[in-house]
């Protein structure tokens, strides 16, 4: 899930976003993890733009897999 911070995000505000998804949303909706951004990107009309954090998810598990196959060499 991405989450928009207004502070200092730290391991204990994982563990407390977690701990509350758990408690108020279904086994299977609660995310695996947190990726912490700036802002959510939005069009002109104010919705968020799905497209481009699917875009930034896509970009992001091609960097790990190449960090991963780099190491691996």
């Amino acid at each position: 899930a991405y989450v928009v911070v207004r502070g200092v995000w730290g391991e204990k505000m994982s563990q407390e976003l977690h701990q509350y998804a758990t408690r108020r949303l279904s086994p299977h909706k609660v995310p695996v993890d947190f990726i912490v951004i700036d802002e959510l990107p939005r069009n002109p009309t104010g919705k968020v733009e799905r497209r481009l954090l699917r875009a930034r998810e896509q970009a992001r598990v091609a960097a790990d897999e190449v960090a991963h196959a780099a190491r691996a060499s």
